[in-house]
Parts: C-alpha cells; structure tokens; sequence
C-alpha cells in the first residue's frame, strides 16, 4: 500500500483538523511520533508523506475543507517519484545511501542470459541492511540504473505495479514506505542492449563473425549493465549465474562452481548452490525461452560462479565468448592463471605467455613482501578484449586488457615494457582498489596514483629476476609518463590530487595526468623522503587495516604518521611533515618552476647558486619544498660533482658546490626525484643545444630534451629553433626511448607549432622525411627495434606528392635502397591511408592498393581503414551523409570505428571542403554531449575539431559556446577550456615562429 493511500485510509476529521491549524510547521508535525502514530505510521513513512503532502497542490487539498468523503476514499494511483535527476550520481546522494544502508550488507544474486545478438536480459536479488531507516530525509532510496527497460521489481515481497513512475532510465527510486530496517530485498528483472561506445556491457564482432562480450564498468557503469547501489563504499558480494550460447567460455571474478547444458538443467541442482528459488525459476524459463527459440540451443551452457569477497561495483565483471584459453600453471598459494583471448589471436598470444607469466609471477612476489599481503584472489585471470576504452582494468581476479597487447608482429621493445608495466599496474591495484578501495572519486588517486608509481617501482626491484625481457630502461618510460602530468598540470582545468569530486561524471574526467603521473611523482619524492622500509612499514599497517573495506586519505596518512612519527624529528625537517606535505602536495593544484641563477666565468672560485623557484600558475601561488639532486657538466659533458639539496618552501634556496672550473651546464632534478617544471638556464641551454645528445646520462637527456620542449609549449623558444635543436643532436642519440621521445616531439612541434607557409617555404616536413629515411638507412637501421621506430615517422612525415609516390612503390617493393626493411602491418595500413592523401594518384590506382593491404590483413583493421579511407575522399554530398552517420543515435557500428570515419572526415587535406561543417561543429556539440555516451561523445569533440589556421575565430566559437552551457554540462566545459588553451599556446608560438623566420 502506498503512502498516499495509508493517509487517506486513516486520517479522520480531528487529525485533518490540526493539519489544518499547523500547517505552517507541517514539516515538525510529521515528524512529531504521537502524530504519526494517530495515523499508524512509522518515522520514515511520515517524512515520506510530509515530502509527497509539501507540493502545493496536495497540501491545498489536505487543508481544503470541501473534500468529500467519497472522493478521499476513491483508489488513488500508486506513488510518484516527485524530482527530476541528474544523469549522474551527486556525492551527497551517495553519502546519503552511504549513512542508511548498513556496511557490508550487500549482496547481489545475478542471473544473466547472454546472446551473441544484440540484446540481453537478467534477474537481480539486491539484499541489503538498513539501520538509519527513521532518519531517511527523502520518500526514496536510489537505484542506480541506465539500462532500457524492467518488467518486473519486487520489494520486500510486493511487486511494484507501475515501474515508469519510479524509473526514469537512471535510477530506480525505491519508496521508502516499501522499505524496513534491518533486511531489505528487491528483485529486478531486466532487459538491456549490448554497448558499442566503451562502457557497460561491450559488444564485438570479429572479422571472422564471432562475437565477444565484456564489461567496462569504471566509474559509474555497473549500473549500465544491472540496478545496484553504483558507488564505491556500498561494497557487496556478487553470486553470478549465467546462461550463454554453445561453445562460449565465460569468465568472472570468481571460478566457476559447476556448468552444464540447458537441456538437462534441473532446478534442484541449482538450488542446491543456495541460489533463491525465483532464480532458478527464472533461469529455467530462460532455458525454456531459448530452446523454443531454436531447438539447437539446447546446448547452450548455464554456468554458476562462485561467491565473490566485497568487491565495489565497478570492479564486477563478466566476459563471454569464443575465448581461447591458455592455462600457464600455478602461481605462488597454488593461485590459477589461465590467458584469455579471441580465437583470430591466440598464435600471437601464445607466443608471448613466458613473457607474461615471468612478469606476473615476480610482481605478486615482490607485493607479497612489500605490503605484507598475499594475493588477496582465489584465482588470475588475463583476458585481452577487443576495441577496449582504455588499456586495461583491474578487474578483481580478471583483468581485461586491450587486445593491442597482443601482438601480431614484432614491435618496438618499449612497447612490450609498457605491456609489462599495464601487468604489474593491475596487478597492484588487486591490493589498492580490490581489496583496500577508495571511498568516493575524490581519492581516486589512491587507487591509481599508488598503481602507476609503485608498478615502475616494482619493475625496477625485479629487473634482474627477468630472463625474457630488458626492462633496465622502466625510469626512462616512467619520465615518458610523467610528462602527461606536467602538460596535464598546466591546463587551466588544472585540479589537486585528491580534490573535490561532486559526481559522477567528474570522477570521469580526473582519470588524467594528474592523477596518474603527477600523483605517482609525489609518492615517489615521498619514499625517497621517508625511505623504502618505512614505506613498505605503513604499507602493511595500511593493508592489514583496511582489508576488505574502504580507506581515505587520512587513512593512509596515518599509516605513514605511526611509522614516521617516532624517528623524524620535523621540527629539524619540516618537509618530513606529513600534514604540510598532504596540503602542499596532494590538496593544492598546478605545480612549480625552477631556474638556476649561476655564473660560470666566477664558479670556480664561487660556487654558489641560487635556485629560484616560482609557481606556474598564478592562481595557486603555492611553493613547496622539493628533494631533488643537481648535477654539474663540464665541456667534455662529463658530470663532475653531484649534489643532494632540499629546494626550501620559498622563492630563492642558495646552494654551495665545491669550487670547480670548466663548468658549463648544471642538470637540475638529476635523477629525477623531484615533481617540478625544470627552467634551463642561458648558460646550460647554450651549451646542450650543441651538446645534447653527448650528455652520458640517458635520463639526463630526456629530462633536458623536457625542458626545451616545455619552453617551445610556453612560446619561449621558437619551433623553428627546436628543429634546429632535433636536426643537431637526433641522429647521434644512442638511446632507442628518446630516439622515439624526440621524435614524437618533433611530429607535434610539425603539425600544432609551424605555420603552414613556413613549412612550405623551407620545405620542413621534407626534410624531415629525408632525415629519417636517412637515419632509416644507416647502419643502425639494420636493427629490427630502431627500425619500427623510424618506419612509423618516415610515413607520417610524407606529405608531398614526391614522398608520398616514394611510400607507394615503397609498399610495392619497389625502393631498392628498402629491400630489406619492409613496413608492418600497421605501417602499411598507413601507407594506403596516405595515398588516399593525394591529388595525383587516381582513386582505381587508391581502391588497388587498399585491396592489396586487405588481402593481406583481413583483420577488423580492415573495417576500420576502409571508413577512414573513405573519410578522406568524401565529396560534399557524401559529407553531408557522414556528418548525420555521427549524430545518428541509432548507427550500428561502435564508437572506435565511427572514431575511424571521424579522423578521414577531418583529414587535413579536407580543410576547405569541411568549412561549412565548422559551424555545425559547434551548434550540434552540446546535444552530442547531452545525448550520447561520453566515450563518444569525446570522440566527437576531438575528431571533428575545426583544422584551419583562423585560430581567433576558432576560439571565438567555442568561447561563445562556453557561455551558453550549464554548469551540468561539465564535460564538455571541461574539453572547450582545455582545447581554448591548447589553440592560445598555439597562437602564441606561431607569433614567435614567424617572428624568428623573418629575423633569420
């Protein structure tokens, strides 16, 4: 019985009487317990009728005295959810949650049946506690739900009889008058379609016909698959049952308890497992469903999976398909593994499962000891998906990786470092984010901060355990990475570490730099500071504390504070203080520069420098103490004196060398301890620009090949000089990982910082097409790693119709000079994507070659060139049609492969013929935003972004845009704030560009 009906069924004349008189302090009334108990109602009930009875037109009637008694006593419709929500999940209403339902009391029974179409449905039993039921302030309690359509919701025995009142397509809202404390059930039956943008429940077709499914829940959408409580302190147990086609292997958190065919399915068996009966009926008339269907799936399989430990929401998953298995053995506890992959992959796999397995093995041992934990899992599961949003995802006792890890030819050894770090980060997050989790988004970087930097850390502490793989360089990538913190902390969406998240889709887009690099950078300084035993000290306290529940920052703090406080003296070194350190380091945004103020000519006689350090962002004028070490060069380039020092919490620190002559370059952060935007000095920045590349130090000359590029992003060095720079020093550099750095720098520094009549005036890109033929060329080249490195820049610098023809009998084989050195499969896609390119070669001559690369590779790359292809060579009409392809809410194809379409669409060489679409561009970009999934609707954004050089006017329209959006639209305020930035940057250096072009 709803609440309304309570109301009118006991309230009498007396009562309505001194409603009447009070109505003034209605709100107290209802909360008065002699009151409520004159209408037979408990606490929470009466603040339920007090919300649906304060809507003007209720109250209106509750004080009228003309209503008759017939029509009070008439059937009234069933309760309302009286408010409008956001897509999103505000923090406030997951604390409100969070203070009513009763800690660990969740449990989820799911039953799902999976098809290889489109669609799939399920049953959920959500058990839950409620303690603080009196205190409930709204007449609801949410659900977190996004899927299309419930048939049936049970609450505690009574089914709900009009679901479309109380769901709206993102939350269920439970009345709170169906609810009770202390145990609490609703059942759900639901029916959904599978995602092709990322996120939910993905689907995927190979090239080959089969279908893959899996889920990519992180941050907010488990909900997109099943109802539940979506947030990351509502922790609950999963018992997973699941109906799927013949021949399907299905994988979970936990190990399957027992499957069997639907044919001879029996529904004690199945509540043997102590499984509710509305479960096993509903998956026998599945069963049932399934065989009239098609009598031939009466082999489809019904597996049932064993109870997992508390897990958040996000971290459930489930993968169905063809998979082919590998089984690698046991790992340390007698801990399963077995490898996951489509079946057109696994001879690539299989090739590398020693690889994978050695990394695991040792970083679960190095965990083990580090924090003083086992693996917290029954079992590890690898399984590599397809077209995956990101590059993996931690999955409790199965993480999914994005396929690209499997590869299906050789491939630059960075690349199988970076593989290997994606492993130990995962790995790492089975103890930060499975077992130990955050409470909400705002400490996210608990989660990843602590993964990204401890999985260098990590692979730093085994590199010499490894047989199968030289990881000796992973200080060199971990830098890589830090660079994203460093572009990421200059924008001016700039955030702190752990900062205020107020809802979901916020906790979306602090999945950045900051996050990852600029939080793991911070950890890192700290164990320097503190040391690797202390470190590893707190660690254990933490984990041995919060196993199985959820953390805070302060949590963690005080870990650190317990080991720490009793042998740091911080009065003697204040920037031991782990109360400023936490302020300054993780709750303030943007970062801090330093210059070095020294004289080489008076050094030898008075070493003494001062560093000045400044804030980047005048907004957050904060300055911080830093642990870092400098190092002075002579001319032979060799480091003479190594110093540690402390950069103090204020503008300038003096520092004391011994006195030395011949100085000529001091390396500021050597070693790369410190989180700090590195100015170079006139007198060090004079003499690397001619000596870079002779620098000893790998790492040395990739922090100072940083710091030019940063002073070419701030307009303070033009680009044409960082040509200059790269052309001096690239072909001497030895070290493959800043070969490959550099050169990225360079392809940016090309196609965002030189003006196009410059390039065609000095003919830059053809030069450096020369250059890395060149270096293509040389004895070097004969190297497999070094090549891939300069195929995949020798073709992204052909733009000329002379290079361009060079990459096309290249691809035939017809270069004499390459006989030996042929493009790879990705190289050659490239290349035939680079032919659509150009004006001279007719569109047969185009289609030969596409047919060519597509007989060679008929993998899901084919689909996936052939929409670009088509992109770049679209006429105006087929434009037309393309750019309503994108807003098309109905298309079939996934978000990656409309992503190809986008990248042809707005193919450089189509600037003209897109002019009219610019401004179509930013008319339809709000609704893109509001309407469709925020994986694609990014894709948009970036893709489509006007290409021409009216910079002004590009920022003048997303400018006018910005104004028009509500604060809702956070996303997309985000993005616009952030591109406005990049196109400033842009304008700037192309200022300087060109003033040095006239000036030389």
């Amino acid at each position: 019985m709803c609440i309304r009906d309570r109301y009118q069924r006991r309230v009498h004349g007396d009562i309505k009487k001194f409603i009447s008189m009070n109505k003034d302090n209605i709100k107290d009334l209802f909360r008065n317990p002699k009151f409520l108990a004159g209408l037979g109602l408990s606490a929470a009930a009466g603040v339920a009728l007090y919300y649906y009875l304060s809507q003007p037109k209720e109250l209106k009637q509750l004080t009228s005295t003309n209503t008759s008694q017939g029509e009070a006593s008439k059937p009234k419709k069933q309760y309302r959810a009286s408010r409008t929500l956001e897509k999103y999940l505000l923090h406030e209403q997951a604390q409100e949650r969070t203070e009513t339902i009763i800690k660990k009391s969740i449990s989820y029974e799911l039953s799902i049946s999976l098809t290889s179409s489109t669609k799939y449905q399920g049953c959920v039993t959500i058990n839950f506690a409620m303690g603080n039921y009196n205190q409930i302030q709204d007449p609801y309690l949410l659900l977190d739900y996004k899927g299309e359509s419930i048939s049936k919701l049970i609450v505690n025995g009574t089914e709900v009889k009009v679901i479309s009142e109380i769901y709206d397509r993102k939350f269920i809202q439970l009345p709170v008058d169906r609810l009770q404390n202390g145990q609490n059930s609703v059942v759900i039956y639901f029916e959904n379609s599978y995602s092709t943008t990322g996120h939910g429940l993905v689907y995927f077709q190979d090239a080959d016909k089969k279908v893959y499914v899996y889920t990519q829940l992180e941050p907010y959408a488990c909900s997109e698959v099943f109802p539940c409580f979506d947030q990351p302190d509502l922790k609950g147990y999963l018992k997973l049952s699941v109906i799927a086609p013949h021949g399907w292997r299905i994988v979970s958190n936990e190990a399957e308890i027992h499957s069997s065919e639907i044919h001879s399915f029996q529904l004690k068996d199945y509540q043997s497992d102590g499984s509710t009966q509305a479960h096993a009926e509903y998956l026998l008339n599945v069963a049932q469903q399934r065989f009239n269907l098609n009598q031939n799936n009466e082999r489809d399989v019904l597996i049932h999976f064993r109870t997992t430990p508390l897990l958040p929401t996000y971290l459930f998953t489930i993968i169905g398909g063809p998979y082919e298995e590998i089984k690698t053995g046991g790992l340390k506890g007698g801990i399963a593994m077995s490898l996951f992959c489509r079946s057109s992959l696994y001879e690539h796999l299989a090739k590398d499962v020693e690889e994978i397995t050695e990394i695991t093995r040792h970083s679960l041992e190095f965990y083990d000891e580090f924090f003083g934990c086992p693996y917290p899992f029954s079992k590890l599961d690898y399984i590599f998906c397809p077209e995956f949003s990101s590059l993996a995802m931690e999955n409790a006792g199965a993480i999914t990786y994005n396929d690209n890890y499997i590869y299906r030819e050789n491939v630059q050894k960075d690349e199988r470092v970076d593989r290997c770090n994606s492993i130990t980060h995962e790995l790492a997050h089975m103890w930060f984010g499975d077992m130990t989790t955050m409470k909400w988004w705002n400490d996210l970087w608990l989660n990843e901060s602590f993964a990204e930097f401890i999985s260098h850390f990590c692979m730093y502490k085994i590199k010499d355990k490894l047989t199968h793989l030289d990881v000796s360089n992973i200080w060199l990538l971990y830098n890589t990475r830090k660079g994203w913190g460093y572009t990421t902390d200059q924008l001016p969406t700039t955030h702190s570490i752990a900062g205020d998240v107020k809802h979901t889709d916020a906790a979306e887009n602090i999945f950045d730099g900051i996050t990852y690099a600029k939080g793991a950078a911070t950890l890192k300084q700290l164990l320097s500071l503190i040391g690797e035993e202390r470190f590893s000290q707190a660690m254990k306290i933490y984990f041995k504390r919060f196993a199985w529940d959820n953390a805070t920052l302060d949590d963690l703090l005080q870990c650190m504070r317990e080991v720490c406080e009793t042998s740091i003296d911080i009065s003697v070194n204040p920037h031991l203080d782990l109360s400023l350190w936490k302020q300054d380091w993780l709750c303030t945004p943007s970062l801090n520069q330093l210059l070095i103020d020294w004289n080489p000519q008076t050094f030898a006689v008075n070493p003494v420098v001062t560093a000045k350090q400044t804030p980047v962002n005048g907004k957050f004028p904060v300055l911080r103490y830093h642990k870092m070490k400098l190092a002075l060069v002579n001319s032979k380039c060799e480091i003479t004196q190594v110093k540690d020092v402390i950069i103090q919490k204020e503008q300038n620190t003096t520092i004391t060398f011994e006195g030395q002559a011949d100085i000529q370059a001091i390396l500021v952060n050597y070693q790369d301890e410190a989180y700090i935007k590195v100015l170079p000095d006139q007198h060090t920045l004079k003499f690397i620009r001619q000596n870079l590349s002779s620098i000893p130090d790998p790492l040395s000359r990739m922090m100072l090949w940083r710091s030019i590029w940063e002073m070419v992003r701030d307009a303070n060095l033009s680009s044409l000089e960082f040509f200059e720079i790269f052309r001096n020093n690239v072909e001497t550099e030895q070290n493959e990982t800043i070969i490959k750095d550099i050169w990225d720098y360079m392809q940016v520094n090309y196609a965002s910082y030189i003006p196009k009549e410059i390039d065609e005036k000095h003919k830059i890109s053809s030069s450096l097409f020369t250059l890395a033929l060149k270096m293509l060329q040389s004895e070097r080249g004969q190297d497999e790693s070094f090549q891939i490195i300069l195929r995949k820049f020798l073709i992204g610098f052909a733009r000329t119709e002379e290079n361009i023809a060079f990459l096309s009998q290249w691809f035939n084989n017809e270069v004499e000079d390459l006989q030996n050195i042929r493009p790879g499969i990705e190289d050659s896609w490239e290349i035939v994507a680079t032919i659509f390119r150009s004006q001279q070669i007719s569109r047969d001559q185009k289609e030969t070659f596409f047919r060519k690369q597509s007989e060679k590779d008929s993998s899901e790359k084919t689909t996936y060139y052939r929409k670009q292809c088509d992109g770049i060579v679209a006429n105006e009409t087929e434009r037309d049609t393309l750019w309503n392809y994108y807003l098309d809410k109905n298309a079939k194809d996934s978000a990656t492969v409309i992503g190809y379409s986008m990248r042809g669409f707005n193919d450089r060489t189509a600037i003209v013929l897109n002019k009219k679409f610019n401004l179509r561009y930013f008319n339809d970009l709000e609704s893109v935003f509001k309407d469709r999934p925020s994986d694609y609707a990014k894709k948009f954004f970036h893709y489509l972004v006007p290409q021409h050089d009216d910079l002004e006017d590009i920022i003048k329209s997303f400018r006018q845009l910005r104004t028009k959006l509500p604060e809702s639209q956070s996303t997309l305020i985000k993005l616009i704030d952030e591109q406005i930035d990049r196109i400033e940057r842009k304008s700037k250096v192309y200022v300087l560009a060109r003033e040095y072009d006239r000036q030389h």
